[in-house]
């Protein structure tokens, strides 16, 4: 049987995964860049990067793939599992801060042909727009490419008091889903904990975010 908090986690997870599925089908969704990277025949597995601010805005636009969402074991982290499940994803507990490395090992015995990896690029506690050594390691590991992903929406609610700007999108509204370049982590970029390459794709998700959304035809 259930406890209370764990029938809490399992309703408030279900409306607000329903509320975020319904802005996507009142919206007008846009996928630019390599939008056939995230098409279900797409053999390469990847690494889903986003801002954390804009992962509540992710969820849909991955559906009916195959992936692992790395998420915290905490409260925040029962939440996320709970939207990931609803959506088909499977959720992945890993520590806030390293424990020496065993959840590197835990991601390892998980590296499967059909399964693509989701982690925020600044999570899980910031500091905001601030790239992280996590996915990067978690790419080399793997020898999965980053793939970043950037998300601009027109009409939002920002919760401007938490450290992520933590994004909530409104319906009937128009959502863009940038795709970019895939980024290969080598050996050498374990330099000063991967900082070249983590300011490359800052540089590439930011400069686009300043951008408007497009006048593309949606999908």
């Amino acid at each position: 049987m259930k406890s209370p908090a764990e029938l809490f986690h399992r309703i408030a997870a279900r409306c607000f995964a329903s509320y975020i599925q319904f802005v996507y089908r009142s919206s007008q969704v846009i996928i630019t860049g390599n939008r056939h990277l995230l098409d279900t025949g797409e053999k390469e597995r990847f690494i889903y990067t986003f801002w954390h601010g804009d992962s509540f805005c992710f969820y849909p636009a991955a559906l009916n793939k195959k992936l692992y969402v790395l998420t915290t074991k905490d409260l925040r982290g029962d939440y996320i599992a709970s939207i990931s499940g609803y959506f088909g994803y499977v959720p992945m507990r890993v520590p806030d801060k390293n424990n020496g490395g065993a959840f590197f090992l835990k991601i390892r015995k998980h590296i499967d042909r059909e399964y693509n990896f989701a982690v925020t690029l600044d999570g899980p506690l910031g500091p905001y727009h601030i790239p992280q050594a996590f996915p990067f390691a978690m790419a080399l590991i793997t020898k999965h490419r980053i793939l970043p992903l950037t998300i601009r929406v027109k009409r939002e609610i920002h919760m401007e008091k938490r450290w992520d700007h933590y994004s909530i999108p409104l319906p009937f509204n128009r959502i863009e889903l940038r795709v970019h370049d895939p980024v290969r982590v080598g050996r050498k970029d374990r330099e000063h904990g991967f900082s070249l390459i983590k300011e490359k794709v800052k540089r590439d998700m930011e400069d686009y975010a300043v951008k408007t959304v497009s006048d593309q035809k949606p999908i």
